[in-house]
């Protein structure tokens, strides 16, 4: 009897240590039959254990085939590539990937992660004290960053949050000790508490919203001079920033009325710029340089 439940008891424990049903070159996956797709998973809960035969550049795929069938890979799952030190690079960009899961990515030494087109959720502690992670590209679909989900990526020096995320939560870009630009969308309502906190090196926000975002004044704690930081808002808001708790400390300026650089296009026909819909944006060209509605240069 004593020999059946020791063998229960390892049993239990290789399940929990490795949860996952298919493996493809190395890359471990939970399959779902019942709709055919496949959540790349941790191959160990053992950190020294967790991919430890990879290394450099890992390439996650559009289908994995079983045995029977291919499955359509959705998801990265929580813990997936937690505390791997060898791996620098994961590209997702081949995958129909919608959620990257709590501490997926945390404590790498990845330097790149391209993430997948279709992505829609960051989860919590996703890429944690990633911390030479240089720079970043979250693509136009991404709705929410969760909880801490930047907190420690020291070496990220600028972000652009996209025009459909609703939500950046709780410490999101936390002691992001390079970061010195932020681009706010018009979209996103709420940005958490201590959101930018203790980001020393942090010098200019822009702000796309006509109306402040809810937002804590700790969104900046640990920043001893917080008017260093400036904030560009749309022409006209100057004002409603000014009275915002939260915003109201930063050293605001409004970006130039948009309908004077359209009439000034208007108007000179001849002159080295034009007016332009591209991608259903208005975008002023002048003088080799490209601006959007609100006069801000787009690279």
């Amino acid at each position: 009897m004593k020999k059946f439940t020791l063998f229960l008891a390892a049993l239990c424990y290789a399940i929990m240590a490795n949860a996952w049903n298919l493996q493809v070159d190395g890359i471990c996956y939970n399959v779902n039959w019942s709709d055919e797709t496949a959540t790349v998973t941790y191959e160990s809960k053992v950190a020294a254990d967790n991919y430890k035969n990879l290394s450099g550049r890992v390439v996650i795929p559009a289908t994995v085939r079983g045995d029977l069938t291919n499955f359509k890979v959705v998801a990265i799952g929580d813990s997936a590539f937690r505390y791997n030190k060898a791996i620098t690079t994961i590209d997702l960009r081949d995958a129909a990937i919608t959620t990257i899961g709590k501490s997926a990515f945390e404590y790498m030494n990845v330097y790149d992660i391209y993430l997948s087109s279709t992505l829609t959720t960051l989860g919590r502690d996703a890429m944690l004290y990633c911390t030479n992670l240089t720079q970043i590209t979250l693509p136009e679909n991404l709705q929410t960053i969760g909880v801490e989900c930047f907190h420690g990526c020291k070496a990220l020096t600028s972000i652009r949050i996209p025009d459909k995320v609703e939500t950046i939560d709780f410490g999101a870009f936390r002691y992001c000790d390079a970061l010195t630009s932020v681009v706010l969308p018009s979209s996103c309502p709420y940005i958490g508490d201590h959101c930018f906190a203790h980001d020393y090196a942090l010098s200019l926000i822009f702000n796309y919203a006509e109306t402040p975002q809810s937002i804590y004044a700790s969104a900046f704690s640990g920043i001893s001079v917080p008017e260093v930081i400036t904030l560009r808002v749309p022409y006209g808001s100057g004002p409603a920033y000014r009275a915002a708790e939260g915003w109201k400390m930063l050293n605001i300026e409004e970006l130039p009325d948009p309908n004077e650089g359209i009439e000034e296009v208007s108007q000179q026909p001849k002159a080295n710029s034009q007016k332009l819909i591209k991608n259903g944006q208005l975008i002023i060209e002048r003088n080799g340089k490209t601006y959007n509605a609100l006069g801000a240069e787009v690279k």
